[in-house]
């Protein structure tokens, strides 16, 4: 249930919009200013607090009331946590900012050690970098990447049809294949005829070969954008295979469709009206 703005938000100036909004959006901001921002700005745009917590990820609406009672006193500064008793904090906005800095950068393989950065591996890059932190340790690394919206995801891949990477003159360069809605219309009649003659249908793709370097897996990446990587790799003479099993009679037909650059109509005509006549011939 919606409950109505008991205590109703002062109008935002256009400076306070802005930053706000920047806020909002920046994924180097910690997470509690960037829900207080995100409540903020659902509160000016006329939402119910109701809303405006679960815009922000809060459970109650109570939270988003003190927001606005704080933000009424101090302004944008509301967006910061309030003093608190204890220990002062060793690690300030510009320590933080120097381990998201470091995090955001690279790792290069032969200096680091790795491919992509875990909480060991960026402690010590930390420690042992000019201008680091000497004494930070990986709760600290830990509790900074949380606050800032970071999770600890698994990479996302895809493969786009019809480009590669290839080999000339010693440089890899990316491809395009001309006739790619060609062959595709090949598997695509391939799945057509094996469906009406009640076949199943694989289609493989040969892919390799395969390098040894590790390549990045899992990574820190802010919530919800996990890193994407693009399934590339470089191959030579690779062919489409098309299998078409009639599994109740245990027969397989096999055919290998062309997919070199240099391949033309008319061998992709000859090839589906090879395919087609000998797929018939199979289950005659």
């Amino acid at each position: 249930m919606s409950h109505p703005i008991s205590q109703r938000l002062r109008p935002l100036t256009d400076a306070e919009h802005r930053e706000l909004t920047r806020i909002s959006h920046a994924p180097s901001e910690r997470l509690n200013r960037h829900q207080r921002a995100i409540a903020l700005l659902a509160v000016a745009a006329g939402k119910p607090l109701t809303d405006a917590a679960e815009a922000a990820g809060w459970k109650a609406q109570k939270t988003v009331t003190r927001l606005i009672r704080r933000f009424h006193e101090r302004g944008l500064a509301a967006l910061d946590d309030l003093p608190r008793s204890g220990h002062p904090r060793r690690y300030g906005p510009s320590e933080r900012a120097r381990i998201l800095q470091e995090l955001q950068r690279s790792p290069v393989r032969k200096e680091d050690g790795t491919a992509t950065w875990s909480l060991t591996t960026l402690r010590c890059a930390l420690r042992e970098a000019p201008g680091g932190l000497p004494q930070v340790s990986t709760f600290t690394i830990l509790y900074t990447l949380h606050g800032a919206g970071y999770s600890w995801q698994k990479s996302r891949t895809w493969c786009e049809t019809g480009k590669t990477l290839r080999k000339k003159d010693g440089r890899v360069e990316e491809s395009y294949d001309e006739y790619t809605q060609e062959k595709t219309a090949v598997i695509e009649r391939a799945y057509l005829i094996g469906e009406r003659l009640g076949l199943q249908v694989w289609c493989e793709d040969e892919a390799g070969p395969y390098q040894t370097i590790p390549q990045p897996g899992s990574s820190w990446q802010i919530e919800h954008r996990p890193a994407r990587q693009a399934h590339q790799y470089l191959r030579g003479e690779t062919a489409k295979l098309l299998t078409l099993c009639a599994a109740r009679h245990r027969r397989t037909t096999r055919r290998s469709s062309p997919t070199k650059y240099q391949c033309h109509s008319a061998s992709l005509a000859a090839a589906r009206t090879h395919l087609h006549s000998e797929t018939l011939s199979s289950c005659s």
